[in-house]
């Protein structure tokens, strides 16, 4: 199970440091000089491109245990002045005092006290989750020291962050018969008229659309894009779907850019014909630069256009007015 590691990072020695190794990512060639073959065995594998996220923390009695628990996988969340604004995937961690203070400096020269806990991470993405929400029904509510969250307290985190939606690998993959019967509980609860898929659900859909992939094309405009970029998108508003359709979740969604498809298709100025070839309404829009937008993707075959998908693309369509001439 991925956990959160919880990186406090408001004062300005955090600040100059996020400039200095994450904001700037650092090449490899340049920790070389540093880090023993073994470490750089790890990082070449993890860092094709030949640069690395790096961040540290002081070797202090409350930072240093969640540090030794650390392992590959986790998310660190950064807060800085109270908001989340930096996630990344932890995939390797090392002890390095000369390394540190090449990178960041002295936290205390006196006392030769540097951020020399190092660890490295990947997929590093911009995000804005203030921290009540976040830590919202965690029972732990770390504030000024680096801590890493039990399992419990991170599901919790990331669901209300929505991070797996943005990171790839972050959920775990619910069991699709357990998801199914949340569908249902679900439905008999709110009379079937709910828009938001269930916890279990999204996570299925968005780990079945994406898995482990950092980026992804759209099946509208068929361009890649970095995984959050992407939504896994209704073909057919959920609210509308029966139960038997609300619980075919290996079909009911495909990814959309948030540049323009998404928003495009949820508002019907495009959708996809039965020959599954993109398609543009045929009096809706009537400005200028959607026209421009949707011209340049009309016509594009969607990989998401199946046996299985096309009666959904059907009620797109039928919904949003494009057979009524």
């Amino acid at each position: 199970m991925t956990r959160i590691a919880y990186q406090p990072c408001s004062d300005p020695d955090s600040q100059k440091n996020l400039i200095a190794s994450i904001h700037t990512p650092v090449s490899l060639e340049h920790l070389s000089k540093f880090l023993s073959d073994a470490d750089m065995t790890v990082l070449h594998a993890k860092y094709p491109e030949g640069k690395a996220y790096v961040w540290g923390v002081t070797p202090n009695q409350n930072a240093l245990p969640a540090w030794d628990q650390l392992s590959e996988g986790d998310i660190s969340i950064f807060n800085i002045k109270t908001l989340f604004s930096i996630a990344g995937v932890v995939t390797h961690k090392t002890r390095n005092k000369d390394l540190a203070t090449n990178l960041w400096g002295w936290k205390d020269k006196n006392a030769s006290y540097t951020w020399e806990c190092l660890y490295f991470l990947d997929q590093v993405t911009r995000i804005s989750v203030p921290y009540g929400i976040a830590m919202d029904g965690s029972s732990s509510q770390p504030k000024m020291a680096f801590n890493l969250l039990n399992e419990s307290n991170s599901e919790i985190v990331l669901d209300n962050m929505d991070i797996g939606s943005l990171i790839a690998g972050a959920w775990s993959t619910p069991d699709i018969s357990t998801v199914r019967s949340e569908i249902e509980d679900d439905t008999e609860s709110v009379d079937g008229s709910t828009e938001t898929p269930t916890r279990k659900e999204h996570r299925y859909i968005v780990n079945h659309i994406f898995g482990t992939r950092t980026e992804a094309e759209c099946s509208m405009c068929g361009r890649m894009f970095p995984r959050g970029y992407l939504v896994a998108a209704h073909i057919k508003k959920r609210s509308r779907c029966t139960l038997k359709e609300k619980k075919d979740i290996e079909n009911i969604a495909t990814p959309m850019c948030a540049f323009g498809c998404d928003t495009l298709f949820e508002n019907g100025f495009i959708s996809v014909n039965d020959s599954g070839n993109v398609m543009t309404h045929p009096y809706k829009i009537e400005h200028d630069a959607i026209f421009d937008y949707v011209r340049k993707i009309e016509g594009n075959s969607c990989p998401a256009f199946t046996e299985k998908t096309k009666n959904y693309f059907k009620w797109h369509r039928k919904e949003h007015g494009f057979e009524a001439i």
